[in-house]
């Protein structure tokens, strides 16, 4: 049986995460909030388990998904997160690529000239960072794309349902 999980960043470090991502957060975080704990301890996010998140903004919804893409990259199996705009892949994948890009091979798809679809095709990544529109068209024309991926994290749910976006 697993202790719980507390504000310190050590306290994940039962859950299979590396010391060098525990010790990056502890240096650039004060330590896990009240929503991401109990992501943790009552919904079982790093157990594998749903999870929708409804929250104000900046409450840390984000990190939950951050938190759950990165235990599963770490234990060996790929992980992808849906952004609804280029700009935020694009932050993500700078912010990710710094943060983990020593150890976790992060790959982006955005629709743009300087996309890593091959490597999204072939598996060769960790964590990839798409737009919803990129992601559709990559699973709807390659749905064995989806046999090796473990998790997928959907930020900004809401805008998937924007009239504005492309075919819905």
């Amino acid at each position: 049986v697993r202790p719980a999980a507390t504000e310190e960043w050590n306290s994940l470090l039962s859950y299979g995460f590396s010391h060098a991502v525990v010790d990056r957060w502890s240096a650039s975080m004060p330590g896990l909030n009240e929503l991401q704990l109990r992501a943790i301890n009552e919904f079982g996010v790093l157990d594998g388990k749903s999870l929708l998140v409804v929250a104000p903004t900046s409450s840390g919804k984000t990190m939950i998904g951050e938190l759950a893409a990165v235990r599963e990259a770490e234990a060996g199996s790929h992980a992808i997160m849906l952004l609804p705009m280029r700009p935020l892949v694009n932050d993500k994948y700078d912010y990710f690529t710094s943060m983990y890009g020593d150890h976790l091979t992060i790959v982006r798809a955005t629709g743009e000239h300087a996309d890593q679809v091959g490597a999204i095709y072939s598996g060769q990544f960790d964590l990839a960072l798409l737009t919803y529109e990129k992601f559709l068209n990559i699973v709807t024309g390659s749905p064995w794309v989806l046999r090796g991926v473990s998790l997928v994290v959907v930020d900004e749910a809401q805008n998937i349902s924007d009239p504005s976006r492309g075919s819905n």
